[in-house]
């Protein structure tokens, strides 16, 4: 589910970027599943992460800058940005559980 649902931020109709902002309200909690879902499924994704914030960006440049001037408020960016946390956290170097000998 969760391709499905970033390659639907990567789309130009704001009202589907509302409704996914609403739903995916445990995103920036990570002591969630769905920061967990959404933070491994992107970390071991992160070419499909970039290229949906480039459709992100693209699309709030050509139909959403007017009502958007500061891009931080735009709904596209602030759910790209909190899946990119996501998948910072799951992305990032992890100790080995066994020490070298």
């Amino acid at each position: 589910m969760v391709p499905f649902v970033v390659r639907l931020v990567g789309e130009y109709v704001l009202e589907i970027l509302l409704d996914i902002r609403r739903e995916l309200v445990e995103l920036d909690d990570p002591t969630t599943p769905q920061h967990a879902v959404y933070g491994q499924v992107l970390a071991a994704n992160p070419a499909f992460l970039a290229v949906t914030r480039q459709r992100v960006a693209s699309y709030w440049a050509c139909y959403y800058r007017h009502l958007y001037s500061d891009p931080r408020y735009y709904p596209g960016f602030t759910l790209i940005e909190s899946m990119r946390a996501a998948a910072r956290h799951y992305s990032a170097p992890t100790r080995s559980r066994h020490p070298r000998i």
